[in-house]
C-alpha cells in the first residue's frame, strides 16, 4: 500500500487519535438547571475517573502536574488535592473508589460546582468503548474500521464543550491509513455543496446497526449535555431528522 504521496507507506507500531468536536452545552445557567442537566447526563455518562483502572489512575495524577497549579485546579478539580507521591496516588485511588459509589444526585450536585466538568460515555446499544465503528464514503472509495477506546466530554464554563473521541486502528496500521482516517473522520459538515462527508456505521452487541453522518452521531452523543427537557432521542430518530436531506 502506498502513501498519499505515492511513495512507500510505513508501518506504525503504536497509534491512537483523539478527535475533538466543539459543541454548546447547557451547564452555564442557574445552579439548579445545571444540576438537572448533569443528573440527566449521568444516565449515560459518568465522571471520567470511572474509566481508569488503578494503574492508569496513578498515571493520570502524575500527568496533571504538567500544568501550573492554578490551571491544574481548573482542569482537574477531582485530582487537584492529591500529590504525585506514592501515598498521594494510593489515597487518590481509595477516594475515587468510594466517591464513584455516591448516588447520581450527589455526584451531579458536586460536579455542578466544578470549573470544568469532565465526563466519559458509558455506552449504549449502538456505540460504546471497546466496540468498533466503520468510516465509509458513499462512492465506496474509502472504508476503514477502528476501535472506540473512549468518548469524553469536557464542559467548560460559559457553555463551551468539547467532545473527545479516541479511536485506534487495528493491526497493520500504517502512516497512510492513519492519515486517511484523519482526513475522513474530522470533517463534520461538507465544505462545499459538492463535497461529500464520510458516513459512520456503528453496530451494537445485540446486533443493532445504524449508518449515519458524523453530524448525526455527535447530535446523539451530546443531546443529554445540551438539555434536561424530555426523553433522549434514539440514534435512528436523530438520523431521520439530521440526515433526511
Amino acid at each position: 500500500m502506498g502513501g498519499q504521496s505515492g511513495g512507500p507507506d510505513f508501518a506504525v507500531s503504536e497509534q491512537f487519535t483523539v478527535f475533538l468536536f466543539p459543541f454548546e452545552h447547557s451547564l452555564a445557567g442557574a445552579p439548579q438547571e445545571t444540576r438537572r442537566v448533569l443528573l440527566r447526563a449521568l444516565e449515560r455518562w459518568s465522571p471520567w475517573l470511572s474509566r481508569l483502572d488503578p494503574e492508569t489512575l496513578e498515571t493520570a495524577v502524575d500527568d496533571t502536574y504538567f500544568f501550573l497549579d492554578f490551571t491544574r485546579e481548573q482542569l482537574f478539580p477531582l485530582l487537584a488535592g492529591f500529590s504525585s507521591t506514592k501515598q498521594g496516588r494510593r489515597a487518590c485511588a481509595e477516594w475515587t473508589d468510594q466517591w464513584l459509589q455516591h448516588e447520581s444526585e450527589d455526584l451531579a450536585a458536586e460536579l455542578a460546582d466544578h470549573p470544568m466538568v469532565h465526563l466519559t460515555w458509558r455506552g449504549c446499544r449502538y456505540i460504546a468503548p471497546g466496540r468498533t465503528l466503520e468510516v465509509l464514503t458513499d462512492e465506496g472509495a474509502y472504508g476503514e474500521t477502528c476501535e472506540v477506546e473512549w468518548i469524553d466530554a469536557l464542559l467548560f464554563q460559559g457553555g463551551m464543550g468539547l467532545l473527545c473521541l479516541r479511536v485506534r486502528l487495528r493491526d497493520g496500521a500504517t502512516v497512510g491509513r492513519v492519515s486517511a482516517l484523519h482526513h475522513h473522520l474530522r470533517q463534520v459538515l461538507p465544505r462545499t455543496v459538492r463535497d461529500d462527508v464520510a458516513k459512520i456505521k456503528v453496530a451494537g452487541g445485540d446486533g443493532a446497526e445504524a449508518e449515519c453522518s458524523l453530524a448525526a452521531l455527535l447530535e446523539y452523543l451530546t443531546q443529554d449535555l445540551r438539555s434536561a427537557e424530555g426523553p433522549g432521542r434514539s440514534l435512528p430518530e436523530i438520523v431521520a431528522e439530521v440526515d433526511a436531506g
